[in-house]
């Protein structure tokens, strides 16, 4: 493969290509369109959990969880009681460095807005870093890139309460990359919104319509696409994972309780105690004609809002129970007694709606896998299943209508100058980096995952260097200095 000068990447956080079709049927985005018809298309599976944190880092270090190290947004220090040491995974936490940290190593520039993890900013030559995802505030280097700051703080720390923050979000985003994508020097321009994701999470009517405003953020992200094809040889267009509507919530914690591996940690007192069984008894009663909990959830919601009411569900206590979910969004279960392995993997895949429950070894590849939780679990997303929030509810399925994270996500790759092979129509979410490398024509990290996979997409054998070594010293050396 001839190298080129310049790619661009679109990160769009949780787009699914059934999504995307529908924006190109509303006419949100009839330039990507056009580009999209032309590029290599593949779906991307997302890393383990599909989810922002893990998997944005496996798309830009080019290697799994288990050696890049970031599993989730949090991870517990197993030296205390997981109750009581949640902690936040940031880029210190990071054994592999990310592309633009690679290129900076061999003497190439980026332009990078929004690298995940966003905090903190590790300084390197040939960098320009804006972050403004799960941060403490908006952070960029170097200090000549603090304009820019201003605009983004504008929207940035408003309250979401409506869809119009969303669309003035993304026209200060469209307003960055006209100014900053002829004033600066670089070889990868890396941009990362969050979106369709945001709106899924807040303002899911709006999404499942597709309305004027939300085609309205899609136009502005279309005029960003327009702007990065004119200005590179290559654009990559991908997402962390892809989104899908669900039936049913699975309450892992409510199966582990049945079976006498979870407990209830119930309130000193009384009254709390009271509303928890009540909540309890009354989501038991009600979970058994799933069009009637769908009405009532509706209306809770509602009340929730105006009335602040308040179901009170069982809270798990972590010391006298054998097993147990921390929190839905790890997708994993902790276990008090190693020798229950076995015993809740085959309790758990007795229940319709999870897909499997494996050990951290059977799904990642790496020495940082001690990082995760005891097992993983997978519900049945094609089927309209996920993961119900970890309490003890009172029911095993929690019936829902609504949307959540799925695992395929979108890899679009525009590349006129170039021939890519599309017989792999699935692809890791680590594939991503190395492509670009290789179309820069760069070596590849030496611990690269799947690099039989890119050698069939490009054609190519592939050359590797150690990376991770140096980026070791460097973040290392970063660690001293802050302290």
């Amino acid at each position: 493969m001839s190298s080129c000068r310049r790619v661009s990447v679109l990160g769009l956080d949780g787009l699914s290509w059934w999504f995307l079709d529908k924006l190109f049927e509303k006419g949100a985005m009839p330039y990507t369109k056009s580009i999209v018809c032309k590029a290599y298309n593949y779906v991307l599976e997302a890393a383990f959990p599909p989810m922002t944190y893990p998997s944005w880092t496996s798309i830009m270090t080019g290697v799994n969880p288990g050696k890049h190290g970031i599993l989730n947004f949090t991870y517990i220090d197993r030296s205390y009681r997981p109750d009581l040491n949640f902690k936040l995974f940031h880029t210190l936490h990071l054994e592999h460095p990310r592309i633009h940290e690679i290129l900076s190593m061999v003497g190439m520039k980026s332009l990078v807005i929004n690298a995940i993890p966003g905090y903190p900013i590790i300084p390197m030559n040939g960098l320009y870093v804006i972050n403004s995802s799960f941060t403490p505030r908006v952070v960029c280097f170097p200090e000549s890139l603090k304009k820019y700051i201003t605009k983004m703080e504008l929207t940035q720390w408003k309250k979401k309460k409506n869809i119009d923050t969303c669309i003035e979000n993304v026209a200060t985003y469209l307003e960055i990359v006209e100014e900053t994508i002829d004033a600066f020097d670089w070889n990868l321009y890396w941009i990362m919104l969050h979106y369709p994701d945001e709106i899924m999470h807040r303002f899911p009517k709006a999404l499942s319509q597709v309305n004027v405003k939300v085609r309205k953020i899609f136009r502005s992200i279309d005029e960003i696409v327009k702007l990065l094809v004119s200005r590179s040889d290559v654009l990559v267009m991908v997402s962390d994972h892809g989104f899908s509507k669900f039936s049913y919530a699975i309450s892992i914690n409510d199966i582990l309780f049945k079976h006498g591996m979870a407990k209830i940690k119930y309130s000193k007192n009384i009254t709390d105690t009271l509303k928890t069984k009540a909540s309890i008894t009354i989501t038991r009663l009600v979970e058994n004609i799933p069009f009637l909990a769908r009405a009532l959830r509706i209306i809770y919601k509602h009340a929730r809002d105006a009335a602040k009411i308040q179901i009170n569900y069982g809270k798990v206590d972590y010391k006298e129970s054998i097993a147990f979910m921390i929190d839905a969004k790890s997708y994993g279960i902790y276990l008090n007694e190693k020798d229950v392995i076995e015993k809740v993997i085959k309790t758990l895949g007795q229940y319709e709606g999870i897909k499997w429950v494996k050990t951290p070894k059977e799904v990642y590849k790496g020495p940082y896998i001690s990082r995760a939780p005891d097992l993983l679990v997978m519900p049945d997303f094609d089927k309209g299943y996920k993961l119900a929030p970890a309490k003890i509810h009172g029911a095993k399925y929690i019936a829902v209508d609504d949307y959540g994270h799925h695992p395929e996500g979108v890899l679009s790759v525009y590349c006129p100058d170039f021939t890519l092979s599309t017989t792999e129509s699935k692809v890791p979410a680590w594939i991503v980096a190395p492509l670009i490398l290789s179309i820069l024509n760069i070596p590849l990290s030496h611990v690269t995952d799947d690099v039989d996979i890119l050698e069939k997409i490009t054609g190519t054998s592939i050359t590797k260097k150690n990376y991770v070594a140096k980026w070791k010293i460097i973040r290392n050396m970063y660690k001293i200095k802050r302290i």
